[in-house]
């Protein structure tokens, strides 16, 4: 379904740059883009358990993976024009799905008895990225009257969905491991500035390059595992000391290339 809206605004976008003369009047305008995406994300996790059981006190414990690059494509829709300036607001949506993994190890995971495990406990962390909305404001120069280039800045703001699931699990007797997953959805929100430029190809059609950094929000919680395992059947002081506070900070660079015709 994606496949077809995109190929339909493509078959458009050409069908449009064969009608009249384009004007520098406000006009609703369409197009397709193809993303570039790097990504940087940071998993934090701040925690204190009992030393007699597993090693380390606790603290606040950081992951850092950055250079994450997935392309993506989008459609966008806006009202733009001006004289010899030029403004636009615009929406968009940028279908970009994906998904990081990270693992913890030793003494950031849960805490768990020696003499209930085999071997060390592992903490596997998904995060899973939906594709992303968005709207934002265009200020800048028309510099070409005549192949209508623009300059501008861009300042908007992105909205996708987040699902974090923290997976704690040990190995014991018998090959069976013993699991506690848990995870949260969120809705995070950012704030995206950029720069562009975009020039005329044809009658009513143009083609642009568009720069964009996204300052995603934190996507945190606080799960409370103090006697969690006593709730499960373990023994007495097989439990955090207190709540664990997790988030996960995301930022992105945005290189895009797009299509852009009058409607």
């Amino acid at each position: 379904m994606k496949k077809m809206i995109i190929g339909s605004l493509v078959v458009s976008a050409f069908c449009v740059c064969a009608n009249e003369e384009p004007t520098n009047e406000t006009h609703v305008y369409g197009g397709v883009s193809l993303e570039g995406i790097s990504s940087s994300s940071e998993y934090k996790m701040d925690f204190e358990v009992n030393q007699n059981n597993i090693a380390g006190g606790g603290g606040v414990v950081a992951h850092k993976r950055t250079g994450i690059i997935r392309p993506g494509y989008g459609i966008f829709l806006g009202l733009g024009g001006g004289d010899d300036y030029y403004f636009a607001l615009e929406t968009g949506v940028v279908f970009h799905h994906f998904k990081l993994r990270k693992w913890f190890n030793g003494y950031e995971a849960l805490e768990v008895a020696r003499n209930h495990r085999t071997a060390d406990i592992n903490t596997s962390l998904i995060c899973d990225y939906g594709h992303e909305y968005s709207i934002s404001l265009k200020l800048g120069k028309i510099l070409d009257s005549v192949k209508k280039t623009r300059v501008y800045g861009i300042l908007g703001t992105a909205v996708r969905e987040v699902s974090v699931q923290y997976d704690y699990y040990y190995p014991v007797l018998h090959n069976i491991n013993v699991t506690y997953p848990h995870g949260y959805n969120k809705r995070i929100w950012a704030l995206v500035p950029g720069v562009g430029i975009e020039s005329e190809l044809s009658k009513n059609c143009s083609w642009g390059v568009e720069y964009k950094y996204k300052f995603y929000q934190s996507a945190d919680i606080t799960r409370d595992y103090v006697n969690a395992i006593v709730r499960n059947g373990g023994n007495r002081g097989d439990a955090d000391i207190r709540p664990r506070n997790y988030k996960v900070k995301t930022r992105q660079h945005n290189l895009s290339f797009r299509i852009v015709f009058n409607i």
